[in-house]
């Protein structure tokens, strides 16, 4: 089989396979391929094969592919895989005496139960033999010889598909009929490949594929992995795990990548530190990220994900013109998303979980300020990173439980200044903290306090000092032990 004629034939022979079978023992039966019709009263009998339906083979469909370069050269010449599905109906007397189709019916099974396939030298004799197929060249004989022989196959149908492809289909009332399945006929086109250059030598480069696997990251206290301790840029990690040690050895973080020295690695730990000056890649971010372990560029761990929290370097209030529209949708081209922690949840409570009588809540926007809040962070923001401010009142009158407030915005430029709008604010001090990429920074005591006062560092106050309309300050400097609650 090969060409375009290779279905009709696989036909061909099959209708020839069964009127050997059946002459011997009813001669002069005709064998159809036409459409089933209309059953006659004085049917003479008859065996009609009908090719209903054509499907690609599951097997063999993919056995051409690549089938050309990406320049669009021929590798090899395409070859399509069908199964060919036929409808046998049976004609003839149906009376006592006769049951022409019923004894038609039983000789086509018994021939192909007998011999279910059908050679290659028999296709290729009908290629030959029937004129209006033409000779068989080269790429007939050729993929004859690639599929040593048809298979047929009976299959069973529901009534149901029956009685639809006879009503639906063939719009005939239904006449003694059963299916089968050739498999596969090969189309191939008459291409000839480019030839390819001859292979001169063969390289053979082989390796163990061990990869490294990597259990646990956390942040280094005192030169021990701490499971709790934040994690910052400019921390020092340990990484746990085995097969670290490698020719050559990168750990990544998220896009970054770093180069740990060889004295700090052995075959199950890693110490790390995560400077981004040190970095290769992209640039370093806060965020959720993954921490994978990468052996000698052939083998990578799975990935563990670690929280890497911004660190708030400095801060800036910048109050709103008092001329512009408190309801500040958009600043600086920024859009922004504002949502008050006095609103209501589920069960009509404030987040505070107070009842909304209107006692705590403030209804208008007297008193109350809009603007930006300028923030320096490490590591810096990538553009489309969402930053999430979150700002809780550290003193409030008695009698009134302190505000929450929590504003959105997205980051529109990469750098190390996130700005974030907000609006109805009243004045006093707030706790500031910013969450990015899901990871939120860590707020600490302040410089008068111990290790359990209270959390009150970094902060704004809102409005701020006029004297203090300057580029962000800085926050006080700490050490990381100390600035973890």
């Amino acid at each position: 089989m090969g060409d375009y004629h290779a279905i009709a034939a696989v036909t061909a022979t099959l209708v020839n396979m069964i009127h050997d079978g059946i002459q011997p023992h009813m001669p002069g039966v005709k064998i159809s391929t036409e459409r089933p019709k209309r059953e006659e009263s004085d049917s003479k009998a008859q065996v009609n094969v009908f090719l209903y339906h054509a499907t690609p083979n599951p097997s063999l469909r993919n056995m051409d592919v690549p089938t050309r370069r990406e320049d669009g050269t021929l590798i090899q010449t395409p070859r399509l895989a069908l199964d060919l599905h036929y409808l046998l109906t049976f004609y003839g007397s149906q009376d006592l005496e006769h049951l022409q189709p019923q004894v038609l019916l039983g000789l086509t099974l018994d021939t192909l139960h007998v011999r279910p396939f059908l050679t290659t030298e028999e296709i290729l004799e009908v290629l030959s033999v029937h004129h209006q197929f033409g000779e068989p060249g080269r790429i007939v004989r050729e993929a004859a010889q690639r599929v040593e022989q048809i298979v047929l196959a009976d299959v069973s149908m529901e009534l149901e598909a029956l009685s639809r492809l006879w009503s639906m289909a063939f719009q005939v009332p239904y006449a003694l009929s059963i299916a089968y399945k050739a498999s596969a006929a090969i189309i191939s086109a008459e291409l000839t490949p480019e030839p390819v250059l001859p292979v001169v030598g063969r390289n053979f480069e082989y390796f163990q594929f061990r990869p490294p696997e990597l259990d646990a990251v956390a942040a280094a206290v005192d030169g021990e992995p701490d499971p709790v301790a934040p994690i910052f840029a400019g921390s020092r990690l340990v990484l746990e795990g085995r097969r670290f040690q490698a020719d050559q050895l990168t750990v990544a973080v998220g896009a970054t990548f770093f180069d740990p020295p060889p004295h700090q690695v052995t075959d199950t730990r890693i110490d790390l530190a995560l400077d981004p000056h040190t970095a290769r890649g992209r640039p370093l971010v806060s965020g959720h990220l993954a921490v994978r372990v990468i052996a000698d560029v052939h083998s990578s761990s799975e990935p563990l994900v670690i929280a890497l929290r911004p660190r708030i370097t400095g801060t800036r209030v910048i109050i709103a013109d008092t001329g512009d529209s408190q309801s500040t949708g958009a600043m600086d081209g920024r859009e922004s998303h504002s949502q008050e922690s006095g609103v209501q949840d589920a069960d009509g409570r404030d987040t505070d979980g107070r009842d909304t009588d209107g006692r705590n809540a403030v209804t208008d926007l007297d008193g109350r300020f809009s603007g930006k809040v300028e923030s320096r962070v490490v590591p810096q923001v990538a553009a489309g990173q969402e930053v999430e401010m979150l700002l809780n009142q550290l003193e409030a009158p008695t009698g009134r439980i302190p505000y929450s407030f929590s504003f959105r915005a997205v980051q529109q430029q990469s750098g190390d200044l996130a700005v974030v709008p907000f609006e109805g604010v009243p004045a006093g001090t707030y706790l500031l903290r910013l969450r990015i990429g899901g990871a939120e920074s860590v707020p600490f005591p302040g410089l008068a306090g111990i290790f359990r006062t209270p959390l009150t560092e970094p902060n704004i106050t809102i409005p701020p000092d006029p004297a203090s309309d300057s580029p962000p300050r800085d926050s006080p400097e700490r050490d990381d032990a100390e600035s973890t609650p």
